[in-house]
């Protein structure tokens, strides 16, 4: 559509109308991310936001105002020639300090020229301090960042910054490659989602098995830690028939799965919870029809 709004909804998903950005974000808006304290960050192929210069990136209060303390001087450029089929990738990630990560299919030039991976300060401004390069073999399909600061990324990739890594990668709070997790998918794998958990490491989650580093054979979700070393104590009850679209870890350990294609055989399947050690929580049950 012409017109692209940031709209917010309340708990009872009716439109909050004390949120009110004055004008669209065109002509493309590519995602955005909520801080801890409210204000969010919204990342595109725009130059102003309700009138105000914002070059690709811009935060905008809790009203829908955009924040006058956060102004990116340097412009974003979509690299859509990174990905076969055109499509536009990029992931905003909030960090403790107030700062902000953005990754995707992106560069700035200017007095600090990054590619792929840029840190913004609290100001908007790039920090210089966060040297990382992004240049992946394939196309990226989420980032997260863990509770050690390590930034992780997976998607569909056999290389980055021209060092093997298929299809799972990290970089550390520098910026540099993280040479201590590498990943190796098994054959029709297509890893899609990404969830950080309580204990500081992360489950990932597609379709098809895959195989870790050290050799362990997970289906649809696989359950890692921070060092990137796969937990022998979560193995998912899925099959290699189950094809996982998104993830959502829980307090306890567990992880919450969206299924597009579940088993028939398994009633209101496309939501399940999987407990701490990958079982099927037979609890769970959710109304979802699809």
């Amino acid at each position: 559509p012409a017109d692209r709004r940031l709209l917010r909804l309340n708990a009872d998903s009716s439109l909050d109308t004390s949120f009110n950005p004055s004008s669209p974000l065109l002509p493309r808006f590519v995602t955005a991310a909520r801080q801890s304290d409210g204000k969010v960050v919204v990342v595109g192929s725009f130059s102003s936001v309700n009138g105000m210069a914002r070059p690709g990136l811009a935060r905008v209060l809790a009203d829908g105002s955009v924040d006058v303390a956060f102004r990116p001087s340097e412009p974003i450029v979509w690299e859509l020639s990174q990905f076969a089929n055109g499509e536009t990738y990029a992931s905003v990630i909030p960090q403790s300090d107030g700062g902000v990560v953005i990754v995707g299919s992106l560069s700035i030039a200017g007095a600090t020229p990054r590619s792929g991976l840029v840190r913004y300060r609290t100001d908007g401004t790039v920090d210089p301090a966060f040297r990382a390069e992004l240049n992946v073999g394939g196309s990226i399909n989420a980032a997260i960042a863990l509770l050690n600061g390590r930034i992780v990324i997976v998607g569909e990739f056999t290389s980055v910054n021209g060092a093997p890594r298929n299809s799972l990668a990290a970089f550390l709070p520098t910026g540099t490659l993280d040479p201590a997790i590498g990943f190796v998918a098994g054959s029709g794998n297509r890893i899609r989602a990404l969830a950080a958990r309580a204990d500081g490491g992360f489950f990932m989650a597609g379709s098809g098995s895959i195989t870790s580093v050290g050799g362990e054979l997970r289906q649809g979700v696989a359950a890692l830690h921070s060092s990137g070393e796969v937990d022998r104590g979560f193995v998912a009850e899925l099959t290699a028939q189950d094809s996982v679209m998104a993830i959502s870890a829980t307090p306890d350990g567990g992880v919450v799965i969206a299924s597009p294609n579940p088993p028939s055989a398994v009633p209101r399947a496309h939501l399940r919870r999987l407990r701490n050690n990958g079982r099927i929580d037979p609890a769970f049950t959710f109304p979802l029809e699809v």
